[in-house]
């Protein structure tokens, strides 16, 4: 409605349109780093078995290559990689199934007792909702829009800069792991759990 036409858009749900967007849509013309030389010790003098350190960044410097869509690109000052609006990844878990990233050295007792680690963006925002009505009226991947997760604090806050939206993202879960999937199914439609 917004541009009078019909478009089609595909929603992926994998990193590999990262590859395929850079690697095929703007690889441009192939380029290939070569030099010629001659190594230390040839020629009149005898070779001492010493060869000369290969200076790897130089060696990329020397053979950049832009192709010219790249140049119009840069000409004109369009932006090279731009992501918006921002996208919070919300977690899904059935209770106390949560994910928990921890390093080989600490205590698993530690670990389990240490509750930051259990926090999560859905536990969060259960415990929001149980504690406040304001986003009660949002569901769980629209509370991004108004609210912003703090990782270090592990924590929902309400958004106070509204000029810089942010959407939600669920990740993935097939339908196999039936529990887990018709709870995010839930988290889709209902609001204010």
């Amino acid at each position: 409605m917004t541009f009078h036409a019909h478009i089609n858009v595909e929603c992926c749900g994998s990193n590999t349109l990262i590859k395929y967007l850079f690697k095929y849509i703007s690889k441009g013309t192939h380029c290939v780093a070569s030099r010629i030389s001659k190594p230390i010790g040839s020629g009149s003098q005898k070779s001492t078995g010493t060869s000369q350190p290969v200076d790897e960044i130089q060696n990329f410097i020397d053979a950049l290559f832009i192709c010219p869509h790249e140049v119009c690109w840069r000409i004109f000052k369009f932006p090279i990689h731009h992501r918006e609006p921002a996208v919070q990844i919300l977690t899904v878990h059935l209770e106390n199934m949560q994910l928990i990233k921890f390093h080989e050295q600490q205590q698993l007792t530690s670990v389990i007792a240490n509750n930051p680690t259990k926090k999560t963006t859905l536990t969060e925002w259960l415990r929001y909702n149980a504690s406040s009505s304001l986003g009660k009226k949002l569901t769980y991947l629209e509370f991004p829009s108004e609210f912003v997760w703090y990782d270090a604090n592990k924590c929902w806050q309400q958004r106070t800069n509204f000029k810089k939206p942010s959407i939600g993202r669920i990740y993935y879960i097939h339908p196999s792991y039936e529990e887990a999937f018709f709870l995010r199914m839930l988290l889709c439609h209902q609001t204010g759990c």
